[in-house]
């Protein structure tokens, strides 16, 4: 599990394994681990800088501003995927998006050509 590292100088933000000793690559301190796992809530994150008395306070509420905006423009940036992934054509057996367009042959109503299509999936093979 990745665990969030801070710079008590700089306030910058660096993951690792929690185990190891990481120096700061913006300033060079030695930055001190948080104990809070990559996928943690804005709230844990500022109890967590506002109980440490060796960072920055000032710092520490730009940083949060910084987290905030970082979460919010994830969260939108997930959505927008989402509405995406809703457009995409998709096979109505499988749920598979791999769809090829195959255009009829002729028609059972008229017996010759048409120009109609038919869309198939490459996974299961069912027209629909």
């Amino acid at each position: 599990m990745e665990v969030m590292y801070l710079c008590p100088v700089c306030l910058h933000c660096e993951f690792g394994s929690g185990e190891e000793k990481i120096e700061c690559s913006f300033c060079g301190a030695e930055m001190k681990s948080s104990g809070v796992s990559k996928l943690i809530d804005v709230d844990k994150f500022k109890e967590y800088l506002k109980s440490q008395p060796e960072f920055n306070q000032v710092l520490c509420d730009v940083r949060i501003r910084q987290f905030t905006n970082e979460l919010a423009q994830q969260a939108k940036e997930r959505e927008q995927q989402k509405r995406e992934e809703a457009k995409m054509v998709h096979c109505p057996a499988c749920g598979s998006t791999q769809i090829q367009m195959v255009p009829r042959k002729w028609s059972l109503l008229a017996g010759f050509a048409t120009n109609k299509v038919d869309r198939v999936c490459v996974k299961c093979k069912k027209r629909f």
